[in-house]
């Protein structure tokens, strides 16, 4: 076995690679080449410093690393890792880490961030004994209904005053977004996944005379139900702000709406998720390492 860079390989040997070790996963995952080329774009991957695992000339194994920022430092985010289901117990990842942690460090990088799915307890094992903790638990939720059975939004009391919606346009006021959300978001969709995103993101704010008191962050094509980003000010909620403003991404939508990593220790967002009709679909815990 030989362990080198990701940037040695092809899209084409990444995708295959991708697909076989995400195979039988707890959540089966099969991407094109096409998609990988935008995740590794709009998650800012590093192929340089995404180190993989090679047995017999193919590739088996890799860890795809992207380049980010989180409190005025730059941060490097796992954004997958894989093993081939032929080549796992043989502590590949833990040898991947070995291989490109000092190079890490060497280049000046300070923390690494992934997030985890809980009961992946292999993974998880594996992380800590590289020095990832756990910092805070996500919460991953989807729409029981679409659309076009009715609607998702329910059980939300609407909006007590009148509100006016407006689109809002790039480069976004970010001071303005983190005034109104209740936590972080994680990597895949902070404020620079956002905008390296493009037109793909659709920003709308609720408005109360002029006064921005709410905003969403969504995929604006209809057959995408991804929310991004959401927040209302802490003086207008439960007023039906965040209802209006899910509904006004439900609207023309073909698929259920769906919001990932969503932090298990504010409460209010979990109960306004059980009341607007979505489930639980999957726990995952976040997890750092000061390299």
């Amino acid at each position: 076995m030989t362990i080198t860079q990701l940037s040695n390989f092809s899209v084409a040997e990444l995708t295959e690679t991708f697909n076989v070790a995400f195979s039988d996963y707890i959540v089966p995952f099969k991407i094109t080449e096409d998609q990988l080329a935008e995740k590794l774009r709009t998650a800012n991957i590093q192929l340089d410093l995404s180190p993989g695992a090679v047995v017999d000339d193919k590739l088996v194994g890799f860890i795809w690393h992207g380049l980010g920022w989180r409190e005025g430092k730059t941060v490097i985010w796992n954004g997958g890792t894989g093993v081939v289901p032929d080549q796992r117990g043989k502590g590949i990842t833990g040898k991947l880490y070995d291989y490109i942690l000092p190079m890490l460090k060497e280049r000046g990088y300070e923390r690494s961030v992934l997030e985890v799915i809980i009961g992946n307890d292999p993974a998880i094992h594996t992380y800590q004994k590289k020095g990832f903790e756990i910092v805070r638990t996500l919460d991953c939720f989807r729409a029981k209904a679409t659309p076009s059975t009715g609607g998702t939004i329910k059980d939300v009391a609407r909006p007590k005053k009148e509100l006016a919606q407006r689109i809002l346009n790039r480069p976004y006021d970010w001071s303005a977004f983190h005034q109104l959300r209740s936590w972080q978001p994680t990597y895949q969709n902070d404020d620079a996944r956002m905008d390296l995103l493009g037109e793909q993101v659709k920003a709308v704010g609720a408005f109360l005379k002029n006064e921005l008191v709410g905003y969403i962050l969504f995929d604006a094509r209809i057959d995408r139900g991804d929310i991004y980003q959401f927040g209302v000010h802490p003086d207008f909620r439960q007023q039906g702000v965040g209802r209006y403003l899910f509904e006004i991404a439900e609207s023309g939508k073909s698929v259920p709406l769906k919001v990932i990593n969503v932090d298990a220790a504010h409460t209010p967002s979990l109960s306004f998720f059980q009341h607007l009709n979505f489930e639980r679909t999957i726990g995952q815990y976040e997890m750092t390492l000061k390299i």
